[in-house]
């Protein structure tokens, strides 16, 4: 039987004599762009967008679709052997077409007319050789340079859809992963998609100088947790490690050891640097971590929120006013996430690990290198060291570092020979930082909570989520109490976390103002004694008492501390100014022993004597009847009454 292969129309099919032939055929090959546009001209569609070989596959599955529907509309054979023969000749003629049974079905399926064959093109892999155009290229960049780190086939399959929609030529997948790095260079590659990776490897950094600081005069800052589990009371832990160590000589100045590292361990680390008499007095700047606890108020008087909300681009660390400016400690803070910024410390870290790998506990630097055994060991209480032999084994550590002279850097030895550490501090640091109160120290590393304002009850600060109340009947906190909220004035607060029962209080210039103590509850859980309730009225009638007597006798109700000051220095200088011009003296003279004012110098001189002075009686019998009447009329009128009574009282 013979095929009959469709042409332009159906009524112009011719009928092949023979499969195996070469059938009249109106259907061309296209293989150039003459091809295409003779193709475009028999009623196809323009395919000039397609890669040349997906134009050729696509009319290949088209003539085996028009084979099928020739022989089922003129045939009268068996379809399973039409479907065979057009197979044998599809093979023949198309060694590089792959085509079977299911195919031939499927591409039947997907077109109607010769108009629908595009859906016979094969999308699949894209062009095999096009090395993809460059607005192509320039959409994969924008999806693959990303944070999120999209896959290569994520983006080339969106490539593709973009591609087909904008006409533009893409590559295919094995091409794409081939050409990646010659379009994309690695580093460029690596920054966009992995930063933290490319701050740590390709980044480039600026070296420092060994004489950068000198010794003693910059430590660095960090936490460690330890690759170790150890006792901690009853529970088990992983210790964290807290270290300040000197950048020119590598010393380690400070450490603790603690369950959970947080601003009192690093307090702790300092203070323990500090006191030591073989450190100097300590640093004059310190290089610590971005972290929260380092970058806590405690140390710099600001939130860290409220330090980066003024931070453009750089960390701004002038106006901190926490414990490190009242030690004169200017503080450097490096780039977060970036252990770069304090590699010798980080370097020192690494040595603890063969020490803990002495311990049957050792957990491993990661989940690749955790001992299998591990779970077992954690089982038996007598392998598990506890908290204070490690301790101890870290202090000998430490102290064995700081004396060692076998080490190989180059920039810590001296006349050809390495010294230690602890020999480097006390030959090369040049400058002793002494405190003028060595009490001062235990006032300045204090807890400092942030600035709070003074309510009608005290002070109130918050610690591990409980308000703390203080100084609710201190008179010295009175000037900073006000009903508007904006009108308060701000107080600064240190506390004793081992003795909470009172806290310092300093005003905004750091003035000390007093010792608020906690303030006294009434309603305690349970009973309340009488004794207790009287206590608390009588504090506060007596709060209540001192107010109004300071309201009524004093200018402070009306005068800060600063002018009550300058009204005692007015008050004195006036008192100076008026002893200096006094010239008058008060002194007593013989004129029946009076005082009178007399000038400076002349208290010698004697007064000229005078008459005595008259007695009233005597004055009114010397005057006469016109005079004692004029000038004594009381008097006279008193006279005459006795005189008459005394004559009628004679017989």
């Amino acid at each position: 039987m013979a095929l009959a292969l469709a042409s332009s129309s159906p009524a112009t099919a011719t009928p092949a004599a023979d499969p195996a032939q070469p059938a009249p055929m109106a259907l061309r090959i296209a293989g150039d762009a003459s091809d295409a546009a003779q193709a475009g001209q028999d009623g196809f569609p323009d395919l000039s967008r397609y890669s040349e070989s997906q134009r050729n596959e696509a009319l290949q599955r088209l003539w085996c679709v028009e084979a099928i529907r020739s022989a089922r509309q003129f045939g009268r054979m068996p379809m399973n052997l039409v479907v065979e023969r057009v197979l044998n000749v599809a093979y023949a003629r198309f060694p590089n077409l792959k085509v079977s049974r299911g195919s031939l079905y499927k591409w039947d399926a997907k077109i109607k007319t010769r108009r629908d064959v595009t859906n016979l093109v094969d999308h699949r892999g894209g062009d095999m050789k096009h090395a993809g155009d460059a607005d192509a290229w320039s959409a994969f960049k924008d999806l693959y340079l990303h944070e999120n780190a999209p896959t290569i086939r994520q983006c080339w399959h969106e490539v593709k859809r973009l591609a087909a929609f904008h006409g533009w030529g893409w590559c295919s997948y094995p091409a794409c992963v081939r050409q990646l790095d010659k379009k994309i260079p690695p580093q460029d590659q690596i920054s966009a998609r992995h930063p933290a990776m490319y701050r740590s490897h390709l980044q480039p950094f600026i070296e420092q100088h060994p004489e950068s600081w000198e010794a003693g005069g910059l430590w660095i800052g960090d936490h460690k947790q330890c690759d170790l589990v150890c006792r901690w009371a009853k529970t088990l832990i992983r210790p964290w490690l807290t270290v300040w160590k000197d950048w020119r000589t590598r010393k380690v100045c400070g450490w603790v050891l603690s369950d959970n590292p947080n601003s009192t361990t690093i307090l702790a680390a300092l203070r323990h640097g500090l006191i030591d008499p073989t450190n100097l007095g300590g640093p004059a700047e310190v290089w610590i971590d971005n972290g929260r606890d380092f970058d806590s108020w405690l140390f710099h008087g600001q939130t860290k929120s409220a330090r980066l909300s003024k931070i453009k681009p750089s960390v701004d660390e002038g106006g901190a006013t926490g414990i490190f400016n009242a030690l004169q400690i200017t503080p450097h803070f490096s780039l977060a996430y970036n252990p770069n910024g304090k590699a010798r410390l980080e370097r020192w870290f690494r040595t603890l690990t063969p020490l803990f790998k002495t311990f049957e506990t050792y957990t491993g630097e990661g989940p690749d290198t955790k001992p299998e055994r591990l779970n077992e060991i954690l089982k038996s209480p007598r392998l598990i060291p506890t908290f204070q032999t490690v301790k101890d084994r870290i202090a000998a550590h430490i102290e064995g570092f700081n004396n060692s002279v076998d080490h190989s850097m180059d920039n810590l030895s001296e006349d050809g020979q390495t010294i230690s550490p602890n020999e480097a501090y006390a030959r090369w640091c040049q400058t002793k930082r002494v405190m003028a109160d060595p009490a001062a120290l235990d006032l300045c590393l204090q807890h400092w909570h942030r600035p709070v304002p003074v309510t009608r009850n005290g002070i109130a600060i918050t610690l591990a989520g409980r308000a703390w109340h203080y100084g609710q009947y201190a008179h010295e906190l009175s000037p900073f109490k006000a009903i508007a909220k904006e009108s308060r004035r701000m107080v600064n607060v240190s506390y004793d976390p081992h003795d909470m029962g009172s806290i310092h209080v300093y005003d905004e210039k750091w003035r000390f103002l007093c010792i608020a103590a906690m303030n006294e509850v009434g309603g305690l859980e349970g009973k309340i004694s009488r004794e207790h309730l009287q206590t608390v009225s009588r504090n506060k009638a007596a709060y209540e008492r001192d107010r109004r007597f300071v309201a009524e006798h004093a200018l402070t109700s009306i005068l800060t501390p600063e002018e009550q000051a300058a009204n005692v220095a007015e008050n004195e200088r006036r008192d100076d100014q008026a002893d200096a011009a006094r010239t008058m003296r008060m002194v007593t003279t013989p004129l029946d022993r009076q005082s009178l004012p007399v000038a400076i110098g002349a208290e010698n001189i004697s007064f000229p004597a005078r008459p005595p002075l008259l007695s009233p009686s005597q004055m009114f019998r010397n005057a006469g009847p016109r005079d004692r009447y004029e000038e004594f009329p009381a008097a006279f009128d008193l006279a005459g009454k006795l005189r008459k009574q005394a004559l009628e009282a004679r017989p």
